[in-house]
């Protein structure tokens, strides 16, 4: 027990940490102590604050893992005074769109008001309004997925999920990509002209009704802050609305997969033994450079 001595506090205290600690959580947090390593004074300063610097390492991120982890309250990640949170998907990981699924209700009771979908090209918002509308057949919906976006096993067919799931909850979809067809789409320029039109459409819809709260649903590349490309997210909070960023890690994932920051995320999971758990991670605010205010890692499933 010398160990539990010279790591950094958790609490206030850590005995009486443990002491409410049941048995079980207890026992699989000492397990991983022995693997502990000092922490950077960056990585340091950011865990007193009970925050994640983005640049820390695996073996820091472990370190955080086990003391620092929060159960996943959406309603916290997303308060009330926040009308935009971007959610940040892998687009092959159907844990992601399971995650949303599941949470969609809610969502709606907490005052999420609009859906807004990297997935769908703004040209599709009348198809999808006759769908809601009972107008247009599903199935031309969820030809879009099929034809023009992710043909990966059964991905389609969980974005036509999200859809149903939110028509039935009263959520009100939005069709917010740009499409070109020329080799464009794939340059930095035509990046930040998506992201430009998203914050573009959010901020019409918030003009239009202040108390509209809009959850955008993109890969995790769209958003975040200072990163090479302008994201959607800041370019909003330069005409001053303002937005929280949250992206998922774990969850069901091909060997070799690797998402930025939070592939790392989930191979600390792995190294201290907590990759089957749901959790939260708070972000280090001071970071110039970083992906997201909050991390959600989901149960992994090896595929």
């Amino acid at each position: 027990m010398e160990k539990l001595k010279s790591l950094p506090k958790v609490k206030n205290n850590r005995d009486n940490y443990l002491e409410k600690m049941s048995r079980r959580t207890f026992l699989k947090n000492t397990a991983v102590l022995g693997a502990t390593l000092a922490l950077s004074p960056k990585e340091l300063l950011a865990q007193q604050k009970g925050e994640l610097s983005d640049d820390a390492n695996i073996k820091e991120i472990a370190n955080f893992i086990v003391y620092y982890r929060e159960s996943v309250d959406y309603a916290k990640l997303w308060d009330n005074e926040v009308p935009v949170l971007f959610l940040g998907e892998r687009h092959d990981v159907i844990s992601d769109k399971n995650e949303l699924i599941k949470n969609l209700p809610n969502f709606r009771k907490n005052g999420m008001t609009h859906l807004a979908m990297e997935m769908l090209r703004e040209s599709y918002q009348g198809i999808i309004d006759g769908y809601i509308n009972g107008e247009i057949d599903r199935g031309e919906v969820l030809k879009i997925f099929k034809k023009g976006w992710n043909k990966g096993l059964g991905i389609p067919e969980k974005y036509m999920e999200i859809i149903d799931v939110a028509k039935s909850n009263g959520v009100r979809i939005l069709a917010i990509d740009l499409y070109t067809k020329s080799s464009n789409y794939f340059t930095s320029d035509f990046f930040r002209k998506r992201n430009a039109n998203w914050a573009r459409i959010a901020k019409l819809i918030l003009k239009k009704n202040k108390r509209a709260r809009i959850l955008f649903y993109c890969g995790q590349s769209h958003s975040g802050y200072n990163k090479v490309d302008d994201t959607a997210n800041e370019i909003l909070e330069s005409v001053g609305i303002e937005s929280k960023v949250v992206e998922f890690a774990g969850g069901k994932i091909a060997k070799g997969n690797a998402y930025f920051f939070t592939d790392k995320i989930a191979k600390a999971a792995q190294s201290v033994k907590l990759s089957g758990e749901k959790f939260s991670l708070r972000i280090n605010s001071d970071d110039d450079v970083r992906g997201s205010d909050h991390i959600i890692h989901l149960p992994q499933i090896e595929m």
